[in-house]
Protein backbone atom coordinates (compact mmCIF):
# COMPACT_ATOMS: atom_id res chain seq x y z
CA UNK A 1 0.00 0.00 0.00
CA UNK A 2 1.40 3.20 -1.31
CA UNK A 3 1.14 6.58 1.48
CA UNK A 4 -1.63 7.83 -0.44
CA UNK A 5 -3.88 5.06 -0.61
CA UNK A 6 -3.47 5.14 3.08
CA UNK A 7 -3.98 8.95 3.18
CA UNK A 8 -7.46 8.69 1.53
CA UNK A 9 -8.52 5.57 4.06
CA UNK A 10 -7.62 8.25 7.03
CA UNK A 11 -9.82 10.90 5.73
CA UNK A 12 -12.74 12.04 8.12
CA UNK A 13 -16.09 12.63 6.27
CA UNK A 14 -18.71 14.07 7.73
CA UNK A 15 -22.21 13.75 6.23
CA UNK A 16 -25.66 15.36 7.33
CA UNK A 17 -29.19 14.05 5.90
CA UNK A 18 -32.70 15.47 6.59
CA UNK A 19 -36.11 14.26 6.26
CA UNK A 20 -39.49 16.17 6.93
CA UNK A 21 -43.26 14.42 7.13
CA UNK A 22 -45.57 17.00 7.42
CA UNK A 23 -45.10 19.51 10.51
CA UNK A 24 -44.80 15.98 12.01
CA UNK A 25 -42.13 14.69 11.84
CA UNK A 26 -38.50 16.36 11.62
CA UNK A 27 -35.53 13.99 12.04
CA UNK A 28 -31.47 15.01 10.97
CA UNK A 29 -28.80 12.32 11.12
CA UNK A 30 -25.51 13.54 11.23
CA UNK A 31 -22.10 10.91 11.04
CA UNK A 32 -18.39 10.68 10.68
CA UNK A 33 -16.78 8.22 8.60
CA UNK A 34 -13.02 6.91 8.40
CA UNK A 35 -13.68 4.76 5.44
CA UNK A 36 -16.75 2.67 6.49
CA UNK A 37 -15.84 3.07 10.05
CA UNK A 38 -18.78 5.53 12.34
CA UNK A 39 -16.87 7.33 14.45
CA UNK A 40 -19.80 9.47 15.61
CA UNK A 41 -22.89 9.27 14.71
CA UNK A 42 -25.97 12.13 16.24
CA UNK A 43 -29.21 11.79 15.40
CA UNK A 44 -31.89 14.82 16.34
CA UNK A 45 -35.53 14.60 15.93
CA UNK A 46 -38.96 15.98 16.84
CA UNK A 47 -41.33 13.15 16.12
CA UNK A 48 -44.05 10.66 17.14
CA UNK A 49 -43.98 8.18 19.07
CA UNK A 50 -43.75 5.51 16.19
CA UNK A 51 -40.94 7.25 14.89
CA UNK A 52 -38.63 7.48 18.26
CA UNK A 53 -39.33 3.89 18.25
CA UNK A 54 -38.03 3.25 14.34
CA UNK A 55 -35.10 5.54 15.58
CA UNK A 56 -34.11 3.84 18.05
CA UNK A 57 -33.69 0.60 16.14
CA UNK A 58 -31.57 3.02 13.94
CA UNK A 59 -29.61 3.78 16.86
CA UNK A 60 -28.67 -0.13 18.07
CA UNK A 61 -28.16 -0.65 13.83
CA UNK A 62 -25.22 1.84 13.87
CA UNK A 63 -23.93 0.40 16.88
CA UNK A 64 -24.01 -3.35 15.21
CA UNK A 65 -22.50 -1.74 12.02
CA UNK A 66 -20.09 0.86 13.59
CA UNK A 67 -17.41 -0.99 11.76
CA UNK A 68 -18.64 -1.32 8.02
CA UNK A 69 -21.04 1.79 7.75
CA UNK A 70 -21.96 0.34 4.15
CA UNK A 71 -24.06 -3.01 5.78
CA UNK A 72 -26.13 -1.04 7.74
CA UNK A 73 -29.99 -2.12 6.55
CA UNK A 74 -32.98 -0.16 5.13
CA UNK A 75 -35.85 -0.66 7.79
CA UNK A 76 -38.63 -2.63 6.45
CA UNK A 77 -41.94 -1.61 6.24
CA UNK A 78 -44.33 0.75 4.97
CA UNK A 79 -45.72 2.63 7.83
CA UNK A 80 -44.65 6.13 8.10
CA UNK A 81 -41.29 5.75 10.22
CA UNK A 82 -39.58 3.16 8.50
CA UNK A 83 -40.20 5.24 4.92
CA UNK A 84 -38.35 8.24 6.75
CA UNK A 85 -35.61 6.48 7.95
CA UNK A 86 -35.18 4.47 4.71
CA UNK A 87 -34.74 8.22 3.24
CA UNK A 88 -32.48 9.52 5.61
CA UNK A 89 -30.05 6.40 5.20
CA UNK A 90 -30.38 6.40 1.82
CA UNK A 91 -29.74 10.10 1.43
CA UNK A 92 -26.83 10.04 3.85
CA UNK A 93 -25.13 7.27 1.04
CA UNK A 94 -25.63 9.45 -1.65
CA UNK A 95 -28.15 6.70 -3.01
CA UNK A 96 -31.31 8.71 -3.17
CA UNK A 97 -32.70 9.08 -6.34
CA UNK A 98 -36.26 10.33 -6.09
CA UNK A 99 -38.06 9.24 -9.41
CA UNK A 100 -40.21 12.72 -10.21
CA UNK A 101 -37.81 15.95 -10.39
CA UNK A 102 -41.58 17.83 -11.58
CA UNK A 103 -42.80 20.19 -8.96
CA UNK A 104 -46.42 19.79 -10.07
CA UNK A 105 -47.49 16.04 -9.99
CA UNK A 106 -51.14 16.42 -11.60
CA UNK A 107 -51.52 19.46 -14.09
CA UNK A 108 -55.30 19.01 -14.46
CA UNK A 109 -56.18 19.49 -10.46
CA UNK A 110 -52.79 21.58 -9.71
CA UNK A 111 -51.68 18.85 -7.27
CA UNK A 112 -47.77 18.71 -6.08
CA UNK A 113 -45.33 16.23 -6.02
CA UNK A 114 -44.84 16.89 -3.02
CA UNK A 115 -48.57 16.76 -1.52
CA UNK A 116 -48.42 13.38 -3.75
CA UNK A 117 -45.15 12.25 -1.53
CA UNK A 118 -47.11 13.40 1.53
CA UNK A 119 -50.05 11.61 0.90
CA UNK A 120 -48.30 8.00 0.17
CA UNK A 121 -45.60 8.54 3.57
CA UNK A 122 -48.58 9.13 5.08
CA UNK A 123 -50.65 5.45 3.99
CA UNK A 124 -52.28 5.93 0.90
CA UNK A 125 -50.33 2.86 -1.03
CA UNK A 126 -52.74 2.82 -4.27
CA UNK A 127 -53.40 5.00 -7.05
CA UNK A 128 -56.74 5.47 -6.16
CA UNK A 129 -55.84 6.15 -1.93
CA UNK A 130 -53.81 8.93 -3.44
CA UNK A 131 -56.75 10.01 -5.82
CA UNK A 132 -59.13 10.37 -2.64
CA UNK A 133 -56.76 12.14 -0.53
CA UNK A 134 -54.90 14.92 -2.57
CA UNK A 135 -57.67 14.94 -6.09
CA UNK A 136 -54.50 13.97 -7.93
CA UNK A 137 -55.44 11.49 -11.38
CA UNK A 138 -59.05 12.47 -10.99
CA UNK A 139 -59.10 14.17 -14.03
CA UNK A 140 -57.56 12.91 -17.07
CA UNK A 141 -55.58 10.32 -15.52
CA UNK A 142 -52.48 10.68 -17.11
CA UNK A 143 -50.63 11.26 -13.84
CA UNK A 144 -51.37 8.08 -12.26
CA UNK A 145 -48.57 6.10 -13.71
CA UNK A 146 -46.73 8.60 -12.11
CA UNK A 147 -48.47 8.49 -8.68
CA UNK A 148 -47.96 4.65 -8.78
CA UNK A 149 -43.92 5.08 -9.65
CA UNK A 150 -43.47 7.12 -6.44
CA UNK A 151 -45.34 4.38 -4.20
CA UNK A 152 -42.95 1.50 -5.42
CA UNK A 153 -39.89 4.07 -5.37
CA UNK A 154 -41.10 4.71 -1.16
CA UNK A 155 -42.66 1.18 -0.86
CA UNK A 156 -38.97 -0.55 -2.10
CA UNK A 157 -37.74 -2.46 0.83
CA UNK A 158 -34.54 -3.41 -1.00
Amino acid sequence: MNSTSAVKKSVQQDLTSEVKFSTRDQIQLSLSLVGQKLMRAEITSIACPECLTELNLLKKSLKLHAEDFSQLPLPIGNHHSAILVRELILKIRNNWNFPYKEKELCHCRQVSTEIVDAAIVGGAHRVSEIAEKTMAGTACGTCRPVSQMLIDYRLDDD
